[in-house]
């Protein structure tokens, strides 16, 4: 691995739908998580920082990624339930978090007002440790404007 790339590697492994988990805690548990530990602690071996990638909702289940050694996660679907502001103060001291900014209906509907709201009100909650962006991948519905509004804010924020 060369650290020097990059310095965080995406683990994922959609585990959630919009309202809830797509297998149950237990099955995870005993399947997934410990397959998820071993490709983290491999990462860590080298020094890299692992993002775990979810949609849907997975508030029930962040205590177990945690356990698997994950350092942040990523993209806190809005939509699905996801709260930005709840996941950072569950789990701030323990994760960076990256997303949280809804792609299906403000980037693809809002207005580049509402999204300059939403964006500046997003990295206030999540500073520090917070890689403001989107919560699923930009498709063409999203529209530009909306994408250009949200990198501007990211891009002009001042931190103190």
């Amino acid at each position: 691995a060369d650290r020097d790339l990059s310095p965080c590697a995406l683990t994922y492994g959609d585990i959630a739908a919009k309202e809830r988990l797509l297998h149950s805690p237990q099955w995870l548990r005993k399947e997934f998580f410990p397959r998820l530990k071993r490709l983290n602690d491999a990462w860590h071996e080298h020094n890299i920082k692992c993002l775990f990638h979810s949609d849907g909702y997975i508030m029930d289940v962040i205590p177990d990624l945690i356990e698997t050694g994950i350092d942040g996660l990523n993209p806190i679907e809005t939509v699905a339930g996801m709260d930005l502001r709840e996941v950072k103060r569950l789990y701030g001291d323990r994760l960076f978090i990256a997303g949280g900014i809804d792609v299906s209906q403000l980037l693809s509907n809002g207005t580049p007002e509402e999204v300059e709201e939403v964006c500046r009100e997003a990295i206030r909650i999540g500073y520090p440790g917070y890689f403001i962006g989107s919560t699923t991948e930009l498709d063409n519905g999203a529209r530009l404007e909306n994408v250009l509004k949200m990198l501007e804010v990211a891009w002009n924020t001042k931190f103190k």
